[in-house]
């Protein structure tokens, strides 16, 4: 209609009149191993967890995996830090940035998919545990409190990749093809062990 191809992508015309693709239409994507994804579904799903305030999930065609981005209701989760030794007297800062606090809201997280019956790939493997809300403030969220999905990974790019970065040295997640084919190809005496 009027000269367009309709993809279902949203985008935008940028000053030299080129057109950049910002987000999808239906937030629909796929995962590397083929598995289509209707994350506003999932997120919907677990934001269900009485430890979630806000939960944005995040996939892509070159992962397996999902990852997320919770910012958990504060005064639950401070109740359950008084229980954990270490952790008691810290700032909610602390206490979401500290490991026990991410085991608790992504086995929280995990207990709420499996209620819901989920598939095994629509759970994230790893998530950010965030004190701060995403607001309008910093455009992660629209004023009718959509999430901005180009914004969020913008904003939590380092975080994503680190969560993936740490599901691959973990094991949890299978290497790239150019890595294990780089390792694959290393010659024996090089004290890189080959692997397939």
């Amino acid at each position: 209609a009027d000269g367009f191809f309709h993809t279902g992508d949203i985008g935008e015309l940028t000053p030299e009149g080129l057109l950049k693709i910002i987000d999808r239409k239906k937030n629909i994507f796929k995962l590397s191993q083929g598995e289509y994804v209707a994350v506003e579904f999932l997120e919907s799903a677990f934001s269900k967890c009485d430890l979630v305030e806000q939960i944005w999930l995040y996939g892509s065609s070159f992962e397996a995996t999902l990852v997320a981005v919770v910012v958990p209701v504060k005064d639950k989760l401070m109740a359950w830090a008084t229980g954990q030794g270490e952790l008691r007297g810290k700032s909610f800062a602390e206490v979401c940035a500290s490991k026990q606090a991410n085991a608790h809201v992504l086995e929280s997280v995990t207990a709420t998919g499996k209620e819901a019956r989920l598939k095994g790939f629509e759970f994230p493997k790893a998530l950010h545990v965030e004190p701060e809300p995403f607001s309008i403030d910093h455009d992660l969220i629209t004023p009718k409190l959509s999430l901005k999905r180009p914004q969020l990974l913008k904003y939590y790019k380092a975080q994503v990749d680190g969560m993936y970065a740490g599901l691959k040295k973990a094991g949890a997640l299978p290497k790239s093809a150019p890595a294990a084919a780089a390792a694959a190809a290393a010659p024996s005496g090089s004290g890189a062990p080959a692997r397939a």
